[in-house]
């Protein structure tokens, strides 16, 4: 008995102990999403789901165009579905005094379909979101 308790105590040191190290570590920015909502204005984003987040390479792009200046701005499905709190995000990440800039929009259909929706619903949120965003516009 007297060698069970001590190795059911060491076994909950070493548990509670791993807790405190992991939890120790976490300072804020821990998060996967933590540099993207927290970095500065942008002028050109890369909008979607985790396909363009993943898939859709900003360093590529900018090497075709010659600049430096497009942004992944893409999450998982579930952060991203196009709705109103993801479009108040893509807002507040954008330069409101740029009139120029190049906008992907990943566009698939599980990314429209958190809800029911007609598709007539459908083609008028791609519409908003694409005439919101900006003058020139590659659609994937």
């Amino acid at each position: 008995m007297k060698r069970f308790l001590v190795n059911t105590s060491l076994f909950l040191f070493v548990l509670i102990a791993s807790f405190f190290v992991v939890f120790s570590m976490a300072d804020g920015t821990t998060d996967a999403f933590y540099k993207k909502l927290s970095s500065q204005k942008q002028t050109s984003l890369i909008v979607g789901s985790s396909r363009a987040a993943q898939g859709i390479h900003p360093n590529i792009i900018d090497s075709v165009y010659g600049s430096n200046s497009i942004y992944n701005y893409g999450f998982t499905i579930s952060a991203s579905p196009y709705g109103k709190a993801y479009y108040t995000s893509i807002l507040s990440k954008l330069k409101r005094k740029e009139e120029k800039g190049v906008f992907i929009i990943a566009v698939t259909p599980w990314s429209l379909s958190e809800n029911k929706l007609t598709h007539t619903q459908i083609q008028l949120r791609i519409q908003k979101i694409m005439t919101l965003l900006a003058k020139q516009i590659l659609l994937i």
